[in-house]
């Protein structure tokens, strides 16, 4: 929209109310600033306006200060609520900056400033003094990662964010189970620096299950509750019958991994017995592998460190295996979980089935189930996504 246009229209630009949800109470804890502008029928987002480099400064922040003026009179009537509000930082460097933080300590409102890049502001690590100047002033900062403007680890090192908004909506727009995986990475990030996740634009019920199963503290989206010019509080009885759901699923996940892995241990107690001290590597990985074939497409075998002792015993088409030596002495230590689980085996004995991951060699998920051989050789056997995909809750 034309710069001049919104200006001429400024009385008519005012705030909507999009709610957020903190997940440990299943209830309302604030608000998203959405600004708008109505001109007769139609509603137009303001949103790229703060970020225009064309339109001038003045003007972005005569609009920005009148948006947050009705907002912050508003937030009046339910002061206990947050209000998140976005700025485009480029705007308030130097003395707008130094008004933004007296007007809002005259205002004794709970606002968190969200903050994310554009064409004025191309790096993160240029705003981390920013941020500490915000945070210094009492005020907690949203980092917000957009489209065109995505959050690293680096970046999340350097800027050190009270919260760290992320939109769940990409993981309908690109590689599902790459994105969820990413999404992991974020929550353990946000973790190691204190910081909480925010997941917005959740449009529905399975992007709500996975901002809940990657420790999502607050929620927001169209699904639970859309814009609003007045503050309202519903949609909590939805979010406790899907996290109920949630909750029941991964329920039965657990119960089934349980029973698979025990079938698995009582499988692999027959065959390996003391038979295998005497076998070689290579020998007992086909070995496993033709024993277990209805289950597994690969075995290999690792010493305590890491180190794979065998090639890949592989299954063909026609149930023939066959070992491939491009992984003998490959060390596999820097895997997470890896020489835990090692441990974990010596130590009790048992074995240990992995969480659904992507092979690389496949470019599918799968899931791994490793058992101590108990001559400090350990069995790792890889199970295809096809045989899991056929039993409940395992794939």
């Amino acid at each position: 929209m034309d710069a001049l246009e919104v200006m001429m229209h400024k009385e008519r630009t005012y705030p909507l109310f999009q709610p957020i949800f903190v997940a440990g109470k299943h209830e309302v804890v604030g608000y998203e600033v959405l600004p708008r502008l109505r001109i007769e029928e139609h509603e137009y987002d303001l949103t790229d306006f703060f970020y225009d480099s064309l339109v001038p400064e003045e003007y972005r922040l005569e609009i920005d200060r009148y948006i947050r003026k009705q907002a912050l009179e508003i937030q009046k009537t339910r002061a206990h609520m947050w209000l998140f509000y976005n700025i485009n930082p480029s705007l308030y460097d130097g003395s707008p900056g130094d008004r933004l933080i007296s007007e809002l300590a005259e205002e004794s409102t709970e606002m968190i400033l969200s903050i994310s890049l554009s064409d004025e502001t191309v790096k993160w690590y240029t705003l981390r003094h920013f941020v500490q100047f915000l945070q210094n002033s009492q005020i907690r900062v949203a980092m917000k990662e957009t489209k065109n403007a995505k959050i690293t680890m680096m970046d999340i090192v350097q800027v050190k964010p009270d919260i760290i908004k992320i939109d769940i909506g990409d993981v309908e727009r690109e590689n599902v189970n790459v994105h969820r995986e990413l999404l992991h990475t974020f929550s353990i990030a946000a973790g190691k620096i204190g910081a909480s996740l925010l997941f917005q634009n959740i449009k529905g019920f399975q992007q709500l299950s996975d901002a809940w199963r990657q420790g999502a503290l607050y929620l927001q989206g169209d699904y639970l509750a859309l814009p609003h010019p007045t503050m309202i509080d519903n949609n909590q009885e939805k979010l406790v019958k899907n996290f109920r759901s949630f909750l029941n699923y991964e329920r039965e996940k657990k119960r089934a991994s349980l029973q698979f892995s025990r079938f698995l241990s009582e499988r692999m107690k027959k065959l390996i017995s003391g038979r295998v001290v005497h076998m070689d590597s290579d020998t007992l990985a086909q070995y496993v592998g033709r024993s277990l074939q209805d289950i597994c497409f690969r075995v290999y075998i690792c010493d305590g460190e890491g180190f794979q002792l065998s090639g890949n015993a592989v299954k063909h088409q026609s149930d023939q295996w066959e070992i491939y030596e491009e992984n003998r002495r490959q060390n596999w230590s820097w895997r997470p979980f890896f020489l835990e689980n090692i441990v974990q085996m010596h130590v009790d004995g048992g074995g240990i089935l992995s969480e659904l991951y992507m092979d690389l060699h496949r470019h599918e998920q799968i899931r791994t189930y490793s058992y101590p051989a108990g001559d400090g050789r350990y069995i790792f056997v890889d199970i295809p996504f096809s045989y899991l995909y056929e039993r409940d809750f395992l794939g």
